[in-house]
């Protein structure tokens, strides 16, 4: 990674972290038709009442500075309400939520100007009436519950319930087709198609009666995993032109603060997967940890905010993991195929940006490199730009990469995508750029799965099978003869 880089906040402040207890808020129902979340009593990324910090650990606090300026805009208020109701999401009181910022921010003036009275009289060595300093600390200790109360009334339901701001190129309701041609087009079948559990049943064991979250690959599988993972290795490390793209270890498991920023509700049992209770602690406290697999973006956005933030010339920079990634299953949800498993390898990529001009262009480059490197694996795909009701909350953008399937009920599988999180993530996560000493910038974030391996092996059995049931891999990685990545 190039030249000069600065510590991350966020990792002096990991350095002191301490056990965490469950703090039980009352949730707020002032801004939400419903319930503003019934899960909103407390969040680990925003951490400020002394009491709640001694039972807690503030990993990082959220930046906040411009929302209330943001509420009392009408054109921004407007945007917002237009972002709920596009995803599908309950309208929130933003006229309250704004009277409720903008008292917090009179109340923590006044506080400054309190301590900076409180200060001088400490150094009037009592030339000031000791009854005027008693009356300070009243007022404080007033002002300060106060501050406590907005905060959780207004701060914790707006970093938990607003959702990221919405890029102009979402569709708004349906999936829009992208341009891009792969060089091999959609399979087309005359014969009675089969899934590939059926095509592949020698060379595929799920283990359902040992675990619903292995399965092992045999034979020609097993192979083709080790070569796409070596192949998507070599093509990122050895690109021609453009920004390099750097490999990590990055870890399996990541601290409930991490999914939280990343606007995953990790107090939800179908969210990601967490320890029993111990000395992590439990999932309720907020310093759970989570399996979540170090291809995924939660680990490579752990990574990041423990080690650096980068100087603006060194930003765009990119990262990648080639490894495991996990999942928790939703109600009634079964593991029957390499489609649903709760493990699968892939390729996870996260590239951060000083600016949101250069975050767009970031989305532009790794959706086309992911298309030459299916390309490169003789895989037919197809682009879609994914509408505003299936993004995440932390989503501003998403192009899903798909290829075709037999068994699949949308007839295609999703195996590579490229996500647009602008600054959503930088400013939960305390992920800055330092301007020369003279400005700190949230960072913007670029996720991508380069390719999820374990569901495109799925997808390649079944495009490639054969009217007698067999299936054809005669593709590239398999007629390469080296036995491993590159040096």
């Amino acid at each position: 990674m190039s030249s000069k880089v600065v510590l991350s906040v966020a990792r002096r402040l990991l350095a002191g972290r301490r056990e965490a207890t469950t703090v039980v808020l009352p949730a707020s129902r002032d801004y939400c038709a419903a319930a503003v979340s019934d899960s909103a009593k407390f969040t680990p990324i925003y951490i400020s009442d002394h009491l709640e910090a001694s039972k807690n650990f503030p990993v990082v606090i959220a930046d906040i500075d411009d929302v209330a300026s943001r509420l009392a805009d009408p054109a921004a208020v407007s945007e917002l309400e237009t972002n709920l109701l596009l995803r599908g999401m309950e309208p929130m009181n933003f006229s309250r939520m704004a009277q409720d910022f903008s008292r917090l921010q009179r109340v923590a003036k006044k506080l400054e100007k309190l301590s900076e009275e409180k200060a001088s009289i400490k150094k009037s060595n009592g030339e000031v009436d000791a009854s005027r300093f008693d009356e300070v600390k009243a007022e404080m200790k007033k002002l300060s519950a106060e501050k406590y109360d907005l905060e959780k009334r207004a701060v914790v339901p707006f970093l938990l319930d607003v959702p990221n701001s919405l890029n102009g190129l979402t569709p708004a309701s349906t999936p829009m087709r992208l341009p891009g041609i792969p060089r091999k087009g959609l399979p087309k079948f005359h014969f009675p198609v089969l899934d590939h559990m059926s095509l592949a049943a020698e060379e595929i064991d799920l283990c359902e009666k040992a675990s619903k979250a292995s399965y092992y690959l045999f034979g020609r599988l097993a192979s083709l995993e080790m070569r796409a993972c070596w192949a998507a290795q070599d093509f990122l490390l050895d690109r021609e032109g453009g920004h390099p793209f750097h490999v990590v270890s990055s870890p399996d498991f990541v601290r409930s603060f991490v999914l939280e920023g990343c606007g995953v509700d990790y107090r939800e049992e179908e969210s990601e997967l967490a320890l029993e209770a111990g000395k992590t602690g439990a999932r309720s406290t907020g310093n759970a940890l989570h399996l979540v697999g170090s291809a995924s973006l939660y680990s490579l956005v752990a990574f990041w905010i423990k080690n650096v933030a980068a100087k603006p010339d060194a930003l765009p920079t990119s990262i990648f993991n080639i490894g495991r990634r996990y999942r928790a299953l939703g109600k009634g949800e079964a593991t029957g195929d390499l489609f649903t498993t709760r493990q699968t390898t892939a390729i996870e990529m996260l590239t951060v940006c000083d600016t949101a001009e250069s975050c767009k262009e970031q989305v532009k480059q790794t959706v086309f490199l992911i298309q030459k490197f299916l390309d490169s694996l003789g895989a037919s795909w197809k682009s879609v730009a994914l509408p505003a009701p299936s993004l995440e909350k932390s989503e501003r953008y998403k192009v899903s990469i798909q290829m075709a399937s037999t068994s699949h009920p949308d007839g295609f599988v999703e195996v590579a995508s490229v996500r647009d999180y602008g600054d959503y993530l930088g400013r939960r996560l305390m992920l800055k750029s330092d301007m020369d000493g003279r400005d700190m910038r949230n960072l913007h974030v670029v996720g991508a799965t380069m390719l999820d391996v374990t569901k495109f092996m799925g997808c390649l059995i079944e495009n490639r099978q054969r009217m007698d049931g067999t299936y054809d891999f005669s593709i590239p990685l398999m007629d390469d003869k080296e036995d491993g990545p590159k040096e």
